[in-house]
C-alpha cells in the first residue's frame, strides 16, 4: 500500500501586474539610455574610419589644375566623365585619366595599350570600386570604346595593385 505524501511547497510571492511593468519601463529607460547612444557613437566612429584622406588631396590638387579637355574628349562618353573636370597624364607606359566630379567623386582609369582599369571613389570613402577590360579606338568616331566591362570590389590582388601604384606615382610626381 503506498501512500500519497503531501509535500508542502511554497510558491514564493505572486508579483502584480503593475510591477512587472514596472520593471520593463525600467528595462527599457535603461536600454535607450545606454545602448542607443552606443550604437550612434560606433556609426559615427565607423564613417570617420571609413575616410580615405588620400582622396581628400588628391581632390584638393585636381581642383587647383587646369581641365585638359582636347587629350580627355575620347574618354569622356566611354567613362561617363562629361561635365567633370578632366586630368590626362602620359606616363609614357599608361595612361592616367582622372576626373572629378562636382559632388565630390573622383574616378582614375589606368590606360594600358589595349586594357584599362578604372576606380571610383565616392565622397573621399575608403570604399572603392573598381571597373576593367579591353579598349578600343575607333578612328570614324574618334573616341575609344570598351569592351569586356567587369566591376570589382577589391577582391582581385591585379585591381588592388592599380590603387597601389597609383598612389606610389602621385607620391613621387605630387608628392601626397
Amino acid at each position: 500500500m503506498s501512500r500519497n505524501r503531501r509535500i508542502k511547497a511554497d510558491t514564493g510571492n505572486a508579483i502584480s501586474i503593475e510591477d512587472a511593468l514596472a520593471i520593463m519601463v525600467v528595462i527599457f529607460v535603461l536600454f535607450f539610455l545606454f545602448i542607443v547612444p552606443l550604437v550612434s557613437i560606433d556609426r559615427a566612429k565607423l564613417e570617420q574610419a571609413q575616410q580615405d584622406v588620400y582622396w581628400e588631396k588628391l581632390t584638393s590638387w585636381m581642383e587647383s589644375q587646369q581641365p585638359d579637355d582636347k587629350r580627355a574628349y575620347p574618354y569622356l562618353q566611354t567613362f561617363r566623365l562629361k561635365d567633370q573636370k578632366v586630368i590626362v597624364t602620359d606616363t609614357g607606359d599608361r595612361i592616367y585619366i582622372e576626373a572629378l566630379a562636382e559632388n565630390g567623386d573622383i574616378t582614375v582609369i589606368a590606360h594600358t595599350a589595349n586594357e584599362y582599369i578604372s576606380l571610383m571613389v565616392r565622397e573621399h570613402s575608403s570604399v572603392v570600386t573598381y571597373r576593367y577590360g579591353n579598349i578600343h579606338w575607333s578612328a570614324a568616331e574618334r573616341e575609344w570604346f570598351t569592351l569586356n566591362n567587369k566591376i570589382d570590389y577589391g577582391s582581385l590582388d591585379f585591381t588592388v595593385a592599380m590603387q597601389n601604384e597609383y598612389r606610389a606615382w602621385t607620391k613621387e610626381n605630387r608628392g601626397f
